[in-house]
């Protein structure tokens, strides 16, 4: 969704296959002190993520005026996402950010004012107990939980939430700003298109394509199409009336 140059020296491979020419940044971690925008659930699991990586997270940024915390897990909360203080520490050349919030919609803008002031990509988050094949693709800003498996020419776009011991199997397409709750396992050439939320312990059928804004029970097994913005639960998967 942005185009970007990258600096290759400054790229770090923490315990994954090396880096290849042809998939430019995919699977790796800067060497840059992070500072993580977002205070919610998913804020405290990528500060665990980034612990497990030594990778040091300066501080966080709330993207919630409404939300009062001054730390998590022991890391300050020290400005509010659009504040001079937060444009300030961006400005560093050895400051990068990740967005860390559970919300589809949420995320994305938040991700588009950071990625707007701090002029380059987000970082990525990819726990070193998970298990990411040389062969997949994955963009900027995505969170990879312990024990997840991503298969050989899997492709992942940007800002995903990828939760521990998720499966992605072979040729599966992830669009941008999914959500994949522990657990659910998506079958090989299946298509998730962008924005779409899948619940703790669901599968996703090889080659089944969910539309975008869709979004899966937990529990669920889709073995046919989803329509963007449909929402679907049960074994077999079907369509929810949702009360007006």
């Amino acid at each position: 969704m942005w185009d970007w140059e990258v600096d290759f020296g400054s790229i770090n491979c923490i315990g994954l296959a090396p880096l290849r020419e042809n998939w430019s940044i995919f699977a790796c971690m800067s060497k840059s002190n992070i500072v993580l925008v977002g205070s919610d659930a998913t804020s405290r699991i990528a500060l665990d993520v980034f612990a497990a990586l030594d990778q040091i997270v300066l501080g966080i940024l709330e993207t919630d005026p409404k939300r009062n915390i001054t730390e998590l897990n022991d890391v300050s909360v020290f400005a509010q996402m659009e504040s001079d203080d937060a444009k300030t520490v961006l400005s560093g050349e050895t400051v990068e950010f990740f967005v860390a919030v559970g919300d589809n919609a949420e995320r994305r803008r938040a991700y588009e004012y950071m990625a707007g002031i701090a002029k380059k990509p987000a970082a990525v988050a990819i726990h070193p107990t998970s298990a990411v094949s040389a062969y997949a693709k994955l963009g900027f800003g995505n969170l990879v939980n312990a024990g997840a498996v991503i298969s050989a020419n899997a492709v992942i776009g940007d800002q995903n939430i990828i939760h521990a011991h998720v499966s992605i199997e072979t040729d599966a397409r992830i669009g941008n700003y999914c959500h994949l709750s522990s657990g659910v396992r998506v079958g090989g050439n299946a298509i998730l298109e962008d924005d779409v939320f899948v619940g703790t312990g669901a599968i996703i059928y090889p080659g089944i394509t969910v539309g975008k804004g869709a979004l899966i029970g937990a529990g669920s097994v889709v073995l046919r199409e989803v329509h963007p913005g449909q929402v679907v639960h049960g074994n077999p998967a079907s369509p929810v009336k949702i009360q007006k």
